[in-house]
C-alpha cells in the first residue's frame, strides 16, 4: 500500500514536471515563431522602405537633372542673346564711325571744292576759256555723294535695298559651293597634311 502511494506521488510529480517542461518548451517554440515573424515583417518593411527610398532618390535625381538641363539651356540662350547684342552694338559703332568720317571728310572736301571752283571760275573768266571749269563736274559728284552719305538718306536707301536683296534675291548671297562643312574642312586638312608629308 505504501509502495503504491509512493509510486502514485512519483507519477504525479513526474507528470507535473513533464507538464512544466512542455509548457516551457511550447513557450520557447511560440517565442521563436513570433520572433521569426517579427524579423520577416521587419525585413519586409525594410525592403519596402528601401525601395521607396530608392524610388524617391531616383525621382529627385531626375528632377535635379531636368532642372540642370533647363538651367544650361537658359544660360546658353542668355549667352547667345548677349553675343548678338554685343555684335549689334559693335556694328552700330562701326556705322557711326563711318558716318562721322564722311562728315569730317565733307568739311575738308567742301572747302577744297569751294576754293577750286572759285579758282577755276576766275581762270576761265580771265582766259575766256570755259573748258577750264570741266573738273568741277566730277568734283561736284564726289561732293554730292559724300554729302548724301553724311547728312542725307543714303544709308536708309542702302538698308532698304539690302533688305530687298535678302528677300527677293537671296541666291546672290550664297557662297560658291555652299557653306563649308566639317567634313570638307577635314578633307582639305588631310590633303594638305599628306602634301607636306610627301615633301
Amino acid at each position: 500500500m505504501i509502495s503504491l502511494h509512493v509510486s502514485h506521488q512519483l507519477c504525479v510529480h513526474l507528470s507535473a514536471d513533464v507538464y512544466i517542461l512542455f509548457v516551457f518548451f511550447k513557450k520557447d517554440i511560440l517565442g521563436d515563431q513570433l520572433n521569426n515573424q517579427r524579423t520577416e515583417r521587419d525585413k519586409a518593411k525594410g525592403g519596402i522602405s528601401r525601395s521607396k527610398m530608392g524610388l524617391f532618390m531616383s525621382k529627385s535625381m531626375d528632377e535635379n537633372l531636368k532642372k540642370q538641363q533647363e538651367f544650361m539651356a537658359a544660360n546658353s540662350a542668355l549667352q547667345l542673346q548677349r553675343q548678338i547684342l554685343m555684335q549689334d552694338e559693335m556694328r552700330k559703332r562701326q556705322v557711326a564711325m563711318q558716318i562721322a568720317w564722311s562728315r569730317e571728310f565733307i568739311k575738308y572736301f567742301g572747302t577744297f571744292f569751294g576754293f577750286a571752283t572759285i579758282g577755276l571760275a576766275l581762270g576761265a573768266m580771265k582766259r575766256k576759256r570755259p573748258g577750264i571749269l570741266v573738273p568741277v563736274v566730277p568734283l561736284s559728284f564726289i561732293l554730292a555723294y559724300q554729302y548724301d552719305l553724311a547728312y542725307g538718306t543714303l544709308m536708309i536707301r542702302m538698308k532698304d535695298e539690302a533688305e530687298n536683296i535678302m528677300d527677293a534675291e537671296r541666291t546672290l548671297l550664297e557662297v560658291p559651293k555652299g557653306v563649308p562643312t566639317f567634313e570638307n574642312i577635314e578633307k582639305a586638312r588631310r590633303a594638305l597634311n599628306m602634301f607636306f608629308s610627301q615633301k
